[in-house]
């Protein structure tokens, strides 16, 4: 199935270190902010500060992961990183389910409306006892 084939990584993830000053001006001329950015002084400042800044990110998406679980507990994790970065999902379904009040459609505008309305719909519980 091509939709949880994972793609070769073409790109680093960038990490990025907050900047204590946009710009100063002295005399007339702007310091680029690298010049006055809060950087690490030393290689094992500098690991310790991605470190942190990774740990960070990883807490990020592992809250993200637990309240998408919490209210997919189905989901997979395709469905789940198309939540996460919508932006690298692709998605095709065949035309013919997007033909207006198609069987499909039909079900799901219903079954939507039923949620909307904080209702249940009446056939789940028709498939739970089996008839």
């Amino acid at each position: 199935d091509d939709a949880n084939e994972v793609p070769p990584v073409t790109a680093p993830i960038a990490v990025a270190i907050p900047v204590s000053n946009i710009s100063r001006i002295t005399n007339n001329n702007i310091t680029p902010p690298i010049a006055t950015a809060n950087l690490p002084q030393s290689d094992e400042e500098a690991q310790a500060f991605a470190s942190a800044a990774r740990d960070q990110g990883i807490a990020t998406v592992r809250h993200h992961c637990d309240q998408h679980l919490e209210q997919n507990p189905d989901s997979s994790y395709v469905t789940w990183i198309a939540t996460l970065h919508p932006e690298n999902a692709r998605v095709v379904i065949d035309p013919r389910f997007l033909i207006p009040n198609n069987p499909w459609m039909a079900v799901y505008e219903e079954a939507s409306d039923d949620l909307r309305k904080g209702g249940r719909h009446y056939f789940s519980d028709d498939l739970r006892k089996g008839g």
